[in-house]
């Protein structure tokens, strides 16, 4: 990854979605999943899912975790 570690995952789970690889409607993985993954700290994943809800490609619902939109 390079220097702005939120912005190259972000750009990663992004192109996951319009790839179709995360669809429309489908949870993504837990925080601590996706920490886990990206090798990184939960509140980094909560920068990156901040920055994919502006870029209106997720959205973050109360309790059930966060929702991929249709894109």
């Amino acid at each position: 990854m390079g220097l702005n570690v939120v912005e190259d995952i972000a750009q990663e789970l992004g192109l996951r979605i319009v790839r179709g690889e995360l669809s429309a409607g489908a949870r993504l993985p837990a925080v601590r999943t996706l920490s886990a993954e990206f090798g990184v700290n939960v509140s980094t994943i909560q920068r990156v899912l901040v920055q994919l809800e502006e870029r209106g490609l997720v959205v973050a619902l109360p309790r059930t975790g966060v929702e991929v939109r249709d894109v």
